[in-house]
């Protein structure tokens, strides 16, 4: 019953159970992208989650969640039993116990029905909170979590689940962006005001490193910088828009800051195109490799981030931007300060970032990356599946 259907192409089924469009953040337009890839070598069998139609609702209790829940369990028998499928790809949640607590009623009621399991970590530190948990719970996760076939992280940097979650085979693909900048290099022009464009994007939560920015451009307005910020993003949760506009007011910073809220689309990429530096000192917990920092050297915007995790596989410090250490205003300043200052070394660095958005984080090369993954584990051979056509 668990051998796959005979097929003349021999492509591996593979149960694809993964969160899309809304809410948008970097996990869900990662799936869609790998979706909307039309794999040649695989076949995909989608299941949505869709626990949240906004950012504010991720981790919130919601009865019609848990009706989803079983709705997501019903749809993978189904699939699995349609087509006997033998690899599930899966990606777990971060360390925050009302998600953890999600996948281990959806993997201890699916994942037996599987030879191979692929985790795909996009989001990071789930194995490094199973062991805070009650000795109940840790036994269940051990069940659910443990033995995967195979663990894909995002960087060497990223915490290192396939050791923690014991897995049999580690692989490490980073994350993609699409390249959108050439539809919009005709806006890349110097601002007419004379002033430095700056722009954050991404989740406005404290963790994402937002109010260490704010606090740090209010030092730079003291060092006599002129700029203009733009903060674009979902407030998570929708209360932190105060904190946001009264840190704003505090640090003097009202004729320079525009906050945004989310901007998704052609509208995102303006921003970004009409941007001179983009800043995103995050230290989150479940960080693992922001696509907003891809999408910043698309555009060959120079980086200022943390040292946190998979930033620092992306930015190269001294080359394609600066990182600094985590909560560190003064040194975010100091940086922003060096950029502002030198149109010449802001060009540099963005050029910098462009060539290595392009040798690295092409969506093209991290489809064709997560491919092979599939077809190893799934025990197909590209070169068998190439004889069928």
């Amino acid at each position: 019953m668990n051998r796959p259907p005979t097929s003349p192409d021999r492509k591996p089924h593979i149960l694809f159970v993964g969160q899309t469009p809304p809410p948008f953040h970097g996990q869900s337009i990662m799936a869609q992208r790998l979706l909307d890839a039309n794999l040649p070598h695989v076949h995909l069998h989608p299941v949505r989650m869709a626990f949240s139609k906004e950012n504010d609702e991720v981790g919130i209790f919601r009865m019609g969640k848990v009706l989803h829940l079983f709705s997501v369990i019903v749809q993978i028998y189904f699939y699995k039993f349609r087509h006997g499928i033998e690899t599930l790809y899966y990606p777990p949640s971060g360390p925050k116990k009302i998600s953890i607590y999600r996948d281990l009623v959806i993997l201890l009621s699916t994942r037996w029905l599987f030879r191979n399991t692929i985790f795909h970590m996009h989001a990071a530190g789930v194995s490094e909170m199973i062991p805070k948990l009650n000795p109940i719970v840790r036994q269940l996760c051990r069940w659910a979590y443990f033995r995967p076939s195979a663990v894909v992280k995002l960087s060497n940097f990223s915490t290192d689940d396939a050791a923690g979650l014991e897995a049999q085979r580690e692989f490490v693909v980073p994350e993609s962006s699409d390249d959108d900048f050439l539809r919009f290099s005709s806006l890349v022009t110097p601002q007419k005001d004379g002033k430095v464009r700056m722009f954050y994007m991404g989740t406005l939560c404290e963790e994402k490193g937002i109010l260490d920015l704010l606090k740090a451009c209010g030092q730079l307005k003291k060092m006599g910088s002129d700029f203009q910020l733009d903060v674009a993003g979902s407030f998570q949760p929708s209360a932190f828009e105060e904190q946001i506009r009264q840190t704003v007011e505090e640090q003097a910073l009202t004729d320079n800051v525009i906050v945004h809220g989310q901007v998704l689309g052609d509208d995102k990429f303006r921003l970004l195109a009409t941007a001179d530096l983009f800043c995103f000192p995050s230290y989150y917990p479940s960080e693992s490799f922001p696509c907003v920092i891809l999408e910043a050297m698309c555009f060959k915007l120079p980086v200022v981030a943390t040292r946190w995790r998979g930033i620092q596989t992306m930015v190269e410090h001294g080359s394609t931007g600066f990182l600094t250490e985590t909560r560190d205003v003064a040194a975010i300043a100091e940086h922003l300060k060096a950029l502002c200052d030198d149109p010449a070394l802001r060009e540099q660095m963005g050029e910098a970032g462009r060539a290595s958005y392009l040798k690295n984080y092409t969506t093209e090369r991290h489809v064709n990356d997560v491919q092979s993954i599939f077809l190893e584990i799934a025990g197909a051979k590209k070169e068998e599946l190439q004889e069928c056509y």
